[in-house]
C-alpha cells in the first residue's frame, strides 16, 4: 500500500484485469456461502 499525494491509500492495479476470473471466483464464493446457508439451517432444524 503506498499514499499518494491527497493522503489517499492506493493500491497498484494489475494493467489487465482479469474480470472472468474475478467472476468465477465471486460465483465459487457464493455457492459456498448457500451451502453454508443450507448447512447452518438444517443444524438449526435438528436443535429445534
Amino acid at each position: 500500500m503506498w499514499t499518494n499525494n491527497s493522503g489517499i491509500y492506493t493500491v497498484p492495479m494489475p494493467d489487465k484485469v482479469d474480470w472472468q476470473k474475478i467472476k468465477r471466483e465471486m460465483d465459487a464464493l457464493e455457492i459456498k456461502l448457500q451451502q453454508a446457508e443450507a448447512a447452518m439451517a438444517m443444524r438449526k432444524g435438528m436443535t429445534a
